[in-house]
């Protein structure tokens, strides 16, 4: 089994080419840097039948065979936990995790890949920690898929974390950055702070489903916003002077337009002019970007 989830870092000059393959129930996306920390690939397919035989194809075509790369996963291929880190010594807390996840999955409990990820927390605060839980299996037939498609699979992230490495390469290193990322059935929010991950959410919903009423989708996703950042300035360090960021859906410009009204925060369509070869068709933004930043980050694992 690859390893899991380990944190994406900022890409330093001497790093050697990375690629990652994101995966979404409708879409696969292919990204690579080459030796310049240029994005020398960003390339999305149907994720059907025919799939893997396309891949394979661009892959032979970019000269990206046996190229290191990062799989970021599917969203619905895993679950992530927000708890307190049990008071065990270091190598037994996964274990202490497994039982404590027990009534939380629906697959067998040994079935189960689990790490986690540390979070900042206040001196009065109890420790907390992200558990990312997958099966097994899921995980298994992701490393296959990308062995056959002629890629050498070397380590597994979640999108949040691959989201994340291109916040980590946006200026403002010790602002609060939040990032609101839209996909086509749900909604991510992360945000992070002198390079540390302080919370990550999903939500069932999304900016497609709601054109008919678009002020109350927008005053919704600004409550969670400020709801996400009180929570990290209580329990974790200061969120105020928040940068937030939208992406991933072609109205991000004018949501935050009414975001930034509400919040009275900067709210900013997301950008990123600094990685030429970003697909800008609607559809493909979301899971080119979660590609884009698994091959970003990917070398410092």
């Amino acid at each position: 089994m690859l390893s899991f989830l380990k944190k994406l870092q900022k890409k330093k000059e001497k790093d050697m080419p990375t690629t990652a393959l994101a995966f979404s129930e409708e879409m696969i996306s292919l990204a690579s840097f080459d030796q310049h920390q240029q994005l020398s690939c960003s390339v999305s397919i149907a994720n059907d039948a025919h799939a893997l035989e396309t891949l394979k194809k661009v892959i032979e075509e970019k000269g990206l065979t046996q190229r290191p790369c990062i799989c970021v996963l599917n969203p619905n291929d895993y679950q992530s936990f927000l708890v307190e880190k049990p008071e065990v010594p270091a190598a037994d807390i996964v274990n202490a995790l497994r039982w404590r996840l027990a009534d939380m999955i629906d697959y067998p409990l040994m079935s189960a890949q689990l790490d986690f990820i540390e979070v900042p927390h206040r001196h009065d605060a109890h420790q907390m920690i992200y558990v990312i839980a997958a099966n097994k299996a899921s995980l298994e037939h992701v490393q296959r898929f990308v062995t056959q498609a002629g890629l050498n699979a070397v380590k597994m992230i979640i999108p949040e974390l691959a989201i994340g490495s291109i916040l980590l390469n946006k200026a403002g290193d010790h602002k609060t950055k939040v990032l609101v990322f839209f996909e086509a059935s749900s909604i991510h929010l992360v945000i992070y702070k002198n390079d540390l991950l302080l919370l990550m959410r999903r939500f069932n919903d999304s900016l497609s489903q709601q054109p008919e009423n678009f002020n109350t989708f927008a005053e919704h996703v600004a409550l969670e916003v400020q709801r996400s950042l009180d929570y990290c300035s209580t329990h974790m360090m200061d969120t105020s002077n928040a940068m937030i960021y939208l992406s991933g859906h072609i109205r991000a410009r004018e949501l935050s337009h009414q975001m930034e009204t509400i919040l009275g925060l900067p709210v900013y369509p997301f950008q990123a002019d600094h990685l030429p070869g970003l697909n800008t068709r609607a559809d493909l933004i979301p899971i080119s970007y979660t590609a884009i930043g698994g091959a970003l980050g990917g070398s410092q694992l």
